[in-house]
């Protein structure tokens, strides 16, 4: 028995690296290109880390900051990043890192609860397996889904083998600098969209779960001593409104904790949605976020004691390469102007 362990040991071995490697091969490009994967590698240099949705990885320029605070940030949101993916998301920072400044926008907290795992997959396809990935996969999964076709996405995208190649793999290396997705396309919004919205003064309710996972990380911060801010991102959202915007606030005081709503400081913050958007009003334009994070950074660096890394030989070297791919992009979208 002993002379066959050996054997055993190894097909097994064999098994599992064939596994990870189909899995590479058949997994939707979508689901794998989570920023989480660019992060672990630059987890150590950044100061400022930004988490949300589509609104925050249209409408952050790190690049911007970069250059003209000299403040190191990386941008981590994702499309139909929910609340819940963004309080673990911030315990794996924690984890790896220790930020100046963790900066959250709250625009999904009144959105549908979710519906689908293709959202999940995005950070746990990217996330490093440990204890927490299984805890943050047992609060997130979907019903019917396995740990193992999380793990192994082959087990779940095996009608995928005439599509298989290396082209096919998750990657956007240099697509998205430090985080962010440039789109040069103008829309501006109609004379009809309701935005931005009228405070009457009034609160609502807001969907539960959103707003116990927004409430969770509060308090994570809070107990972990980790300077928090939370931003509402300007641009029409799923489900927000000003009676929204209002329950949020008083839920933000409460825990002694700012919200910084941009919708209601458009014109202060430099964003024009004749100009800025991409799509007539929910997310801004690589204009409007140029806008919007040279008006950021000025915020953050009179608020928040964030150092300034320009000079810095290590930081230098680390955002030559964004900077360079950052400026590439934005001549490429002046160009030929692209939308989501």
């Amino acid at each position: 028995m002993k002379r066959f362990l050996p054997r055993v040991i190894g097909w097994c071995l064999l098994f599992l690296m064939c596994a990870a490697l189909l899995s590479q091969l058949t997994l939707h490009p979508e689901e794998g290109n989570s920023p989480l994967r660019e992060y672990y590698a630059v987890a150590d240099k950044t100061d400022v880390v930004f988490l949300g949705a589509s609104q925050v990885f249209c409408g952050v320029s790190p690049t911007e900051l970069y250059e003209e605070y000299g403040i190191s940030s990386f941008d981590m949101a994702n499309g139909n990043q929910y609340m819940s993916m963004d309080y673990f998301l911030i315990r794996e920072i924690l984890r790896v890192s220790s930020p100046s400044l963790i900066v959250l926008d709250v625009s999904t907290v009144n959105r549908a609860p979710e519906s689908s795992d293709w959202s999940h997959r995005q950070y746990l396809a990217t996330m490093k397996f440990s204890p927490l990935w299984w805890e943050a996969y047992q609060a997130t999964r979907v019903e019917g889904e396995t740990a193992l076709s999380y793990l192994f996405p082959v087990l779940r995208y095996h009608d995928r083998w005439n599509e298989m190649s290396w082209h096919s793999t998750p990657s956007w290396q240099g697509s998205r600098p430090a985080g962010q997705m440039l789109y040069g396309r103008i829309v501006p919004q109609a004379e009809t969209t309701e935005y931005p919205f009228v405070d009457d003064g009034q609160t609502t309710t807001v969907e539960e779960s959103h707003l116990k996972w927004l409430k969770k990380i509060i308090e994570l911060c809070q107990a972990e001593e980790q300077p928090l801010l939370l931003v509402k991102v300007p641009g029409k959202a799923e489900g927000w409104s000003a009676q929204v915007a209002n329950t949020v606030l008083q839920v933000c005081e409460s825990y002694g904790e700012p919200l910084l709503d941009l919708d209601r400081r458009l014109e202060e913050v430099g964003v024009d949605m004749q100009l800025h958007t991409l799509d007539g009003s929910a997310h801004l334009n690589m204009y409007g976020a140029q806008a919007l994070s040279r008006w950021l950074g000025g915020y953050l660096r009179q608020n928040y004691e964030i150092p300034d890394r320009r000079g810095q030989q290590e930081y230098e070297q680390l955002w030559q390469p964004i900077l360079k791919s950052y400026h590439a992009l934005w001549d490429q979208q002046e160009a030929q102007p692209q939308g989501m």
